[in-house]
């Protein structure tokens, strides 16, 4: 095919940056393509025509004196549903399925090379009514001065296909000049620039892997490789005119094209010399040490043409009935992620189109290695292909795992680092800070090997890890804006969600200083908050029976109006109404429900605080001050109306009381120290008998004792944290990785959920506790202006971590001599300014002198359990020194 040249200059004057601006892509002429006859089934495919692949290429000169490349590039995700006729066709919310979502579950629309590089894949949800288009930095892949090739290879699922919902690619090349200042657009899809291949016989879609992504899921790729065009990424490959032909340009896209929210995802490769194998014959087992999503890449000769392979990817090991070791397939979620291959004879490098979770693949009908045997195909390299959210750029974040790209167009981000002398500790550290950078992709999900729905309960707590252990916050507000959105409403009336929408709006802002999702959403979370069931005479949160999820429930007809939505929309989704509690059901402790419960009341209490704070970083004090009262109200009325004998009980019209409704109760706030001491000796009595999910809940509420109550009560809430953090029992964090978790599961064991996933970042909470909570670093006011540190270490002697944060990095190390004293030292930028305190030194409860670099604080202020200094200290990079002595 020609070599496009030059076809748009742009003359733009900035100043000298990395980061080149984007295109206007209203103008810029670029146009959605596809493969000019796909639509009339040219595949000879007959197993699953609705199912098509496409590849699209172009070859493309730049000159030499570049600094900049920039490859954008979106794609029409394939729809989730049926379309609603009532609903404008325009946003991805027009289908709706009863208690689920419309978005789309698959995130390869559109899989990226250059120069035989895989370099991204997207883009994922459509979010904030616009097509998302992501800005991939290709510079360290593009041969400046010589001849490129960038491939594109599609994906669409026809089941659900319209006017409006139709497969299309779309991509433009920017390169910056050495100047800084001109910027050359060097490729525009459309049907001059790319020729294009119907590859569904490539892929021979078939079937289900069980994935939750449209009608029957994504499907198997059975892939040909007889038929496969090698090397067709590459600018020296030479298209057959039998196959590749013009692309044909399609219409606009529905919704307008915008750079996404969030980074691109990243592509990592991992390699062959950091996996184990278990050779059996003729079937070999690849252990690729961790958790991943992604596929894998398979070096494998074929002695001749027409050989199969099948190939088997699992979360777990098994034992066959013969004895021998094999992968778990189906998965205990349902997934069956098997395809067979039909091999060419010579080399091959075999690859997946869409990803997958898994850690195990196990390859059948292979020799692998050292091969002696000519009649049986040979495995020679076993890597993968990872792909996850960008949350470090540091080489030494990313688990051994090598990012295909070299970026400098970003600013830099890093992950947070921890050091104890207690390996239980950095062991569960090391598991849930690995969960949050395995499973992120373009919004965070409850889990993506099987459901990929944008939970809100999940997504708030794998956010507030995000935000605690990276300072790369743009997935984190990709979720906040996505989760409000009509097409992420799963779940409409439960409470525990929809509270948990308000506090990732919250926390993004409160971290970022961006306050963009709030100006958006906030006048909405009035109805998100369920305000409208606060009884003023009873003074708590109170639903309807028939908003309690028994027989008939609707969602109130006024909420279709708020939503957006016409008429009869919301009523026709059977609106879930019941909340969640915990899950799975038999991990609630026996909580009983009732119109008046504990724990709604005390979900819909930390939402109103958080929207108070909104309202406020806004301006809005009367709105502020309305939300705290109703708040305060609450928590005043549940101390009085809710205790039984000391202790929370589940609602007004039981007697019976569980831990969830005190360790709910201790989170929100309403648990006062003069109560403390038998709240948390009947948490204490009760165990871990609460899902790995809700012990974010109780650990919340531990550590809020433990800061809030002073003397034995407090020591005691930090030392059964520290207990909760480090157990071994079977509810424990250390049981999952004894069981082979490398990121945390779904539940703790199987037993109490037996379909389970081992990449569920609901239960990741120890990563956010241990920085937010253990450590005591957190932001104060909008964007890190003003933090506290306030360890709450427990009997730990020797802690230490960096915290990465958008003003720089915060240095903490906490030392103790048991009953004497405890240390300090920290070292913050000099734009953030940070109150510091100090529990006592564990193992007594009266210490009354504050160290400040070896000078006695001579006003320090007490706050509850802690030591603090009255004054904010500004950073000067260089360390600070508190000591509290008994």
């Amino acid at each position: 095919m020609p070599i496009m040249l030059l076809t748009v200059v742009a003359l733009v004057s900035v100043a000298c940056n990395s980061m080149p601006p984007s295109p206007d892509f209203t103008t810029i002429g670029a146009k959605p393509i596809w493969h000019s006859s796909s639509q009339e089934s040219e595949s000879t495919n007959e197993q699953d025509s609705s199912h098509m692949f496409v590849m699209a290429r172009a070859v493309v000169s730049t000159e030499a004196a570049i600094s900049t490349a920039v490859l954008y590039i979106t794609a029409h995700p394939s729809p989730y549903c049926q379309p609603d006729s009532r609903l404008n066709p325009s946003d991805y919310g027009a289908c709706i399925p009863h208690g689920g979502t419309s978005q789309a579950k698959l995130l390869g629309a559109y899989k990226a090379y250059v120069n035989g590089v895989l370099v991204g894949t997207g883009p994922g949800r459509l979010i904030n009514a616009t097509q998302g288009v992501d800005a991939i930095d290709v510079m360290s892949v593009l041969n400046a001065g010589s001849v490129n090739c960038i491939g594109i290879q599609g994906y669409y699922n026809m089941n659900y296909a319209t006017d409006v919902y139709q497969p299309r690619l779309y991509a433009v090349l920017r390169v910056g000049m050495a100047d800084g200042k001109t910027f050359n657009d060097v490729l525009l899809s459309n049907s001059t620039s790319f020729h294009t291949m119907d590859a569904s016989d490539v892929f021979r879609p078939e079937g289900s892997t069980g994935a939750w992504a449209g009608r029957d899921g994504f499907p198997h790729e059975q892939l040909d490789m007889r038929l496969y065009p090698t090397g067709w990424t590459l600018p020296t490959f030479n298209e057959d005119p039998s196959k590749w032909i013009r692309a044909k340009e399609q219409p606009d896209f529905a919704l307008p094209l915008a750079l996404k929210i969030a980074r691109p995802l990243i592509i990592l490769q991992r390699s062959t010399k950091d996996v184990q194998s278990y050779n059996q014959n003729s079937r070999v087992i690849i252990d690729f040490q961790l958790e991943m999503q992604g596929g894998v890449n398979f070096t494998i000769t074929a002695p001749s043409d027409g050989m199969n392979v099948t190939v088997s990817l699992s979360e777990e090991l098994t034992t066959a009935k013969d004895g021998s070791t094999t992968v778990l397939v189906p998965m205990r979620t349902g997934n069956s992620f098997v395809d067979t291959w039909t091999l060419r004879k010579g080399i091959q490098v075999v690859t997946q189109h869409e990803y997958m979770e898994f850690r195990y693949a196990m390859v059948e009908g292979v020799q692998y290695g050292l091969c002696d045997n000519n009649s049986m195909p040979c495995l020679t390299e076993s890597n993968a292909w990872v792909v996850r959210s960008p949350l470090s750029d540091s080489l030494d974040d990313q688990y051994h795992d090598v990012p295909a790209l070299k970026s400098s167009m970003y600013p830099q981000v890093e992950l947070a680092k921890f050091a104890s002398e207690n390996a239980s500790l950095v062991a569960v550290w090391n598991l849930t800070r690995y969960t949050l950078v395995a499973v992120s992709l373009d919004v965070n999900t409850d889990s993506n090997t099987r459901q990929r729905d944008l939970c809100h309960t999940d997504a708030f707590i794998t956010a507030l890890g995000q935000l605690s252990i990276s300072n790369e916050y743009g997935l984190p507000k990709a979720t906040a804006m996505d989760a409000f959105q009509v097409d992420s409403n799963i779940w409409q009336g439960t409470t525990d969600f929809r509270a948990a929408l308000i506090s990732l709006a919250w926390a993004h802002a409160l971290y970022s200083g961006d306050l963009s999702v709030v100006v958006q959403r906030l006048a909405v979370m009035r109805l998100h908050s369920f305000m409208v069931f606060f009884n003023k005479d009873v003074g708590l949160i109170q639903k309807p029976a028939a908003f309690m999820g028994k027989g008939g429930c609707k969602c109130p007809q006024d909420w279709n109006a708020s939503a957006g939505l016409p008429p009869g929309v919301y009523e026709d989704l059977g609106c879930t109404c019941n909340d969640l509690i915990d899950w799975p059901s038999g991990s609630r402790d026996g909580y009983v429900e009732t119109t008046t419960s504990i724990v709604p009341n005390a979900y819909i209490s930390m939402a109103l605080d958080r929207m108070a704070d909104m309202a406020t970083w806004l301006g809005n004090i009367t709105e502020a001050e309305e939300y705290a009262n109703i708040s305060n109200t609450i928590k005043t009325t549940a101390r009085v109306k809710l205790v039984s004998g000391g202790i929370f009980k589940d609602g007004i019209t039981t007697s019976h009381s569980s831990l969830h409704a005190n360790m709910f109760a201790a989170a929100a706030g309403f648990v006062t120290c003069d109560m403390a001491s038998s709240v948390l000796s009947y948490i204490q009595q009760k165990g871990m008998a609460c899902s790995c999910m809700g012990a974010y809940w109780l650990l919340e509420g531990l550590y809020r004792i433990a800061r809030e109550c002073s003397g034995d009560v407090g020591a005691r809430a930090a030392d059964y944290a520290l207990d909760v953090l480090t157990s071994s029992d079977n509810n424990s964090w250390l049981h999952m990785i004894a069981q082979g978790a490398t990121a945390t599961m779904e539940a703790w064991t199987p037993q109490e959920k037996p379909n389970l996933s081992f990449s569920h970042p609901w239960c990741s909470s120890p990563a956010n506790i241990i920085v937010r909570q253990l450590l005591g670093v957190r932001p104060l006011s909008l964007g890190w202006s003003t933090m506290i540190i306030a360890p709450q270490p427990s009997s730990l002697t020797n802690t230490f971590a960096t915290i990465p944060t958008p003003p720089g990095v915060v240095t903490v190390v906490v030392t103790q001599t048991l009953n004497t004293t405890i240390s300090l030292k920290t070292s913050y930028p000099n734009n953030i300014e940070a109150q510091l305190c100090l529990p006592p030194p564990n193992g007594v409860t009266v210490a009354n002198k504050l160290l400040l670099n070896g000078k006695e604080v001579t006003n320090a202020v007490m706050q509850g359990r802690l030591l603090c200094v009255k004054e904010l200290l500004a950073g000067s990079g260089n360390p600070t020194t508190l000591q509290r002595m008994a």
